[in-house]
């Protein structure tokens, strides 16, 4: 017998241990790869496991199953920090719910009494994080622990009912109906809050991600363009300096003095013979002629004496004008005999870069050669010329995502700018940067405004369902009192009905009071009826008539031109009146989609229906998008004379009038081509006819340079017929 039960304990020591190391290589996956939210900000979940053991298993076990899971945020995170925080959570939520309290309560109490202080003393003392970091990084890590915690609270609410019971070592809590709801309300509530929280705060920082990288894209690309300008303009001056530079001592330093003041980007100007010997100089103060120096060694001299084309340096320090840091730019220059007589050179002052661009001070920029020598730099970065490029390139920029990088080469935990470089024409690499902490300080801001916030309706919430238990469970306790009270031998069941319940009397009295409360409205309700249905054929009409309007613009369309178009031709019968029919057109209009977008093609449509609209008020005018970007004017009693007139103002009032704006804040100013026909009505009964003789007219106008009228007056003799 005493055999028999050693092994169902041993058994029972190897489920447990199972299953504690199922769950904690669970969490230990989960834990492998934590979901990144922003800077060193990650949402850790493989934790929910070591909730899921301390609701079943012992303190044992837990422990075991924490170090499991906590084993893969080791992994991922290169420091055992989690052991020590994490570690203490599962000992205290354990020994809590030992002690009866509910998981999501007692991690609450952890994080705000313990966790969050331990937290924040390990990040200043055992992690490399800024200091600013801190408090948001404190926060996070209790929301992050109230949201693994609802989770597994709901996930051991909807798990099957005899779940690990036979390895339960934790009591079974009773509890109240009221204790219950609020608990269950609170779990929901913290995880569908929370994630709310995090879905609504991811999409902005993806928002404001993506209008970073397109500002940095755009500023990189200008900029660089401006570069490559600069640069090439000053190879150019250098060439066609050497090709046309006298041979004559005197007359190269007068010409040199000339290119030196027409060009303030060189700091410096010499040539040279053949041998590297220095003929002229500018500024003419630095070199007078009477000492000789040669420049026989540089590269810019042996590139171009050895190629016969035009070089240009990397970043280097001046030798023999000065000491600043320079880009030589020099090419070669001949004498009569067409022989290369020397070089010529101009000395580029790189700090003159940064003064090319009119940037926002929240954009730095930093140039580097083929060598990854730092050829200038916004002072904020503080990199010098001529200093290596040592950085840590956190993530490549691409066209899906913009790129990160730290100062230092060193890993780092969070990120120092925002990144986006360009390769220039020379090799060299532009790198437009925007400072990382500003976007984390905003992000963080969002975030704490929108946890204040879930805080306050997960407090509503709360209180709510206090209220709600109270509103189910105090009518039932008072119907138990009042079922208790029979004491006439019958059952509970056979008592109500006789009375005992006097709620139940209560309610069948309250039913058969609004049955015949029912019975004497019918008669009303019946009249309600028709009057309702009445009222639903006037919305009827009303939605006929909105059948007849063009969705986007407002303007009639093509069907209710077909309806109305022959009783206008009867009018202009019975009256001896012409009629215009005209077809306008938006001048390139696809190319304002393809430039500015739908929305943008969509503003401008609304904007020439309201023009038109202002411009043809009478009201037998009728305006019909007659599709795309194609409108049509059938305009009654107007002669040919002022159909013209008024046709041609109305193109010169939609040229002159802004029909929308660009993304950029710009006014969008189109043109169109009108195609018009004045007739009589029987011209013809067709309208095809009618719309025919219109397009040709329109395609008239277009094929002469479109913003242009072209109108017809095909009006016959009444008399005649």
């Amino acid at each position: 017998m005493g055999s028999w039960r050693l092994g169902a304990f041993d058994r029972l020591v190897w489920q447990r241990l199972l299953a504690a190391t199922t769950l904690g290589l669970v969490g230990f996956l989960l834990n492998l790869a934590p979901i990144p939210l922003f800077s060193n900000i990650q949402l850790v979940l493989g934790n929910i496991v070591i909730v899921i053991c301390a609701s079943r298993l012992g303190l044992g076990w837990v422990l075991w199953c924490a170090f499991l899971a906590i084993s893969g945020l080791y992994l991922a995170w290169g420091h055992p920090v989690g052991y020590l925080l994490f570690g203490l959570e599962a000992l205290c939520i354990t020994l809590m719910r030992r002690r009866g309290w509910y998981l999501l309560y007692a991690d609450l109490a952890y994080w705000l009494v313990l966790g969050m202080p331990l937290t924040a003393w390990a990040v200043n003392a055992l992690v490399d994080l800024p200091p600013e970091y801190t408090p948001f990084t404190v926060l996070k890590q209790g929301f992050n622990g109230l949201l693994y915690c609802s989770a597994a609270s709901l996930l051991l609410m909807l798990s099957p009912r005899g779940w690990l019971r036979t390895l339960r070592q934790q009591p079974i809590l009773v509890r109240n109906f009221r204790q219950k709801l609020s608990h269950a309300v609170f779990a929901l509530m913290i995880l569908a809050l929370f994630i709310s929280l995090l879905a609504y705060t991811g999409h902005l920082m993806r928002i404001q991600q993506n209008l970073l990288h397109e500002r940095l894209t755009e500023t990189g690309e200008r900029i660089a363009l401006q570069y490559e300008r600069y640069f090439q303009q000053h190879v150019d001056v250098v060439t066609v300096a050497g090709e046309w530079l006298p041979t004559t001592a005197s007359a190269q330093r007068a010409r040199l003095s000339q290119l030196h003041a027409r060009n303030p980007g060189f700091i410096t100007m010499l040539v040279t013979d053949n041998e590297g010997d220095v003929l002229a100089a500018a500024p003419g103060a630095l070199f007078d002629g009477t000492r000789k120096l040669s420049v026989a060694s540089r590269a810019y001299f042996r590139q171009v004496m050895a190629t016969g084309t035009p070089y240009v340096s990397g970043v280097l320090q001046g030798r023999g004008f000065g000491q600043d840091p320079i880009v030589a730019i020099s090419a070669p220059w001949f004498d009569h005999q067409g022989q290369i007589g020397g070089i010529i050179e101009g000395s580029l002052d790189v700090k003159r870069l940064l003064e090319l661009n009119d940037i926002n001070p929240a954009v730095h920029l930093v140039v580097i050669d083929d060598r990854e020598h730092v050829v200038t730099a916004s002072e904020q970065t503080g990199f010098a010329p001529l200093s290596d490029w040592r950085v840590n390139i956190m993530r490549e920029g691409s066209d899906e995502q913009i790129g990160l990088l730290s100062l230092g080469v060193a890993a780092a935990p969070v990120a120092d700018y925002f990144q986006h470089s360009v390769t220039l024409d020379n090799d060299w690499q532009l790198y437009i940067l925007i400072p990382y902490r500003p976007f984390a300080q905003r992000a963080e801001r969002q975030f704490l405004w929108g946890l204040g916030l879930l805080s306050l309706a997960l407090l509503i919430s709360v209180f709510l369902a206090q209220r709600l238990s109270r509103y189910l469970t105090w009518p039932l306790e008072l119907l138990a009192k009042e079922v208790a009270q029979t004491g006439d031998g019958h059952t509970v069941m056979r008592a109500l009905p006789r009375g005992a319940a006097t709620e139940i009397l209560l309610l069948r009295d309250q039913l058969a009071h609004q049955r015949n409360a029912i019975m004497q409205h019918q008669d009303e309700l019946e009249g309600q009826v028709a009057a309702r249905t009445q009222e639903l054929a006037l919305a009827n009409k009303k939605l006929a008539r909105l059948a007849l309007r063009d969705g986007l613009t407002g303007a009639y369309n093509r069907r209710h031109f077909n309806q109305t178009f022959d009783s206008a031709r009867q009018y202009s019968l019975r009256s001896h009146t012409p009629l215009v029919l005209a077809l306008l057109d938006i001048d390139h209009f696809k190319a304002i989609n393809d430039s500015h977008g739908h929305l943008v093609g969509d503003d401008c449509l609304k904007g020439l229906v309201r023009v038109i609209g202002e411009h043809f008020s009478r009201q037998n005018d009728l305006l019909v998008r007659y599709g795309g970007e194609e409108f049509l004017l059938l305009l009654p009693q107007l002669p040919y004379a002022s159909a013209r007139e008024q046709l041609d103002a109305l193109r010169l009032k939609v040229a002159a009038t802004p029909l929308t704006t660009t993304e950029q804040g710009l006014d969008l100013l189109v043109t169109i081509s009108i195609g018009a026909i004045v007739a009589s009505g029987h011209f013809s009964d067709e309208p095809k006819d009618w719309l025919n003789a219109a397009d040709k007219l329109l395609y008239q106008a277009k094929s002469e340079g479109r913003d242009s009228l072209c109108i017809q007056d095909c009006t016959f003799e009444l008399s005649g017929i």
